[in-house]
């Protein structure tokens, strides 16, 4: 398949109804693969490390050590992935090979679980801590494997339909084990876990990926020039819009993140003030499992974020997201002014904010898969996939941050960051339209 029927095929993806991306297999198959792979990765490692014997702050381990090594593979190892097959699966195709390979390493390391659980006690602390290490780096390159295959798959504006039927599977998950399961991982849970990666497996086998002659796989180079490969196709692709592109991503993230703390916990910004110097901060960035109730309402979110996002451009996708989430600071500025904080105004806050939050996973994740191009799409992704960190830290550095500055002041940097991104996102797409981009 020759460049030229790669662009009829992304073009041809601009003129589908969305009733006709929502009938392909495809996106149904993204569908089963988030819900397998979604919740045994971003869920149950994450709590090994507390049953191991690491002395760290909870807290600063999973905002620094966890995200940042994360982050550091997928940067890293993105622009290998995209310029060779896995080994041991290269007839599955490009893509599939590495999300088979990752999947394949998951599912090893979830069935030895099981193993040493069933031999002794000991033996599962020991082991606690091995596994959580080495899911790491399965982490880190099962996920950018997926949005790779994601993004090569489905082309411009099926990309929101098949991100928002992936992250609607992991919800789901989450949902069903947050109902039977609770907080503690069990041996009868891991095993659930295991099957569940068993049936990601299955439906990456059925997913189809472009051939390799149709991604025009790079030649291979030495180490620093992959490494800067995807920097250098992303700034030649977008030229002089790439600056306030970039820019634009990064305001974003401090806004949104600013907005989702608080939503989220802004009223406790006042308990924090009156507590003083004596308040406790060593638990609370810890991480706690999604609730059944945020759940479903990022759910919501979701199915109206993919309707956004499919059928608006980009740009103005980008607005629409950064201006709900500027209500969302409207929001707790009203509770904090006018309404107070009650039960029923801080659960109306949270219950937004959970909406908001569904809505701009796939709208933010749908626009910067867009923002790729072949052949260097998981470098360039996990290039954006950095830009958006901050969004990951605001529990945290948020609630330290406004016990120091106030409730009202962190508002207003997250409305000066939000105008800011939108203003930026606006140029860009100005100086790429003049540019023929």
């Amino acid at each position: 398949m020759s460049a030229s029927a790669v662009t009829s095929r992304t073009a041809a993806a601009e003129r589908a109804s969305l009733g006709a991306v929502l009938n392909e297999r495809t996106t149904w198959l993204f569908f089963v693969l988030g819900f397998g792979t979604g919740i045994p990765l971003g869920w149950s490692w994450t709590d090994l490390f507390p049953r191991a014997d690491i002395v760290i702050d909870r807290a600063l381990f999973l905002v620094v050590t966890s995200l940042g090594i994360v982050l550091l593979i997928q940067l890293t190892a993105a622009p290998f992935l995209d310029q060779h097959r896995a080994p041991f699966f290269r007839s599955l195709g490009h893509r599939r090979s590495w999300v088979a390979s990752t999947a394949g390493a998951a599912l090893v390391l979830i069935g030895l679980q099981v193993a040493v659980a069933l031999a002794s006690e000991g033996a599962a602390k020991r082991y606690a801590t091995i596994s959580g290490i080495l899911a790491f780096p399965v982490h880190a390159l099962l996920w950018i494997s997926i949005d790779a295959l994601r993004i090569d798959a489905q082309r411009g504006r099926a990309q929101a339909v098949a991100y928002a039927a992936q992250f609607s599977g992991v919800l789901a998950a989450s949902l069903i084990i947050s109902r039977f399961a609770g907080d503690q991982i069990t041996l009868p849970l891991t095993l659930a876990f295991g099957a569940l990666m068993a049936l990601s497996l299955g439906a990456v086998l059925m997913i189809k990926e472009p051939s390799a002659a149709a991604e025009g796989l790079p030649a291979p180079a030495s180490v620093l020039a992959t490494l800067a490969r995807p920097w250098r196709t992303f700034l030649a692709r977008h030229g002089k819009a790439s600056g306030p592109l970039l820019a634009a991503l990064a305001a974003y993230a401090l806004a949104a993140s600013a907005a989702d703390f608080l939503g989220k916990q802004g009223h406790l910004i006042d308990i924090l003030i009156s507590a003083g110097p004596s308040f406790e901060t060593a638990n609370m960035g810890a991480a706690m499992p999604m609730s059944t109730q945020e759940s479903g309402l990022m759910l919501i979110g979701a199915g109206a974020g993919l309707i956004i996002a499919f059928r608006h451009p980009p740009a103005r996708a980008f607005a629409a997201l950064t201006c709900a989430w500027l209500a969302v600071v409207a929001l707790f500025v009203a509770c904090a002014a006018v309404l107070g904080f009650t039960v029923f105004t801080v659960a109306g806050q949270f219950a937004f904010r959970s909406v908001i939050a569904g809505a701009g996973f796939v709208i933010f994740w749908s626009i910067a898969a867009r923002l790729t191009a072949r052949p260097n799409t998981a470098g360039q992704f996990a290039i954006l996939g950095a830009l958006i960190a901050l969004f990951w830290i605001s529990d945290g550095v948020f609630r330290l941050i406004s016990s120091i500055i106030g409730g009202y002041a962190l508002a207003g940097g997250a409305a000066i960051a939000g105008v800011a991104a939108i203003i930026l996102m606006r140029t860009a797409a100005r100086i790429s339209r003049r540019a023929g981009n």
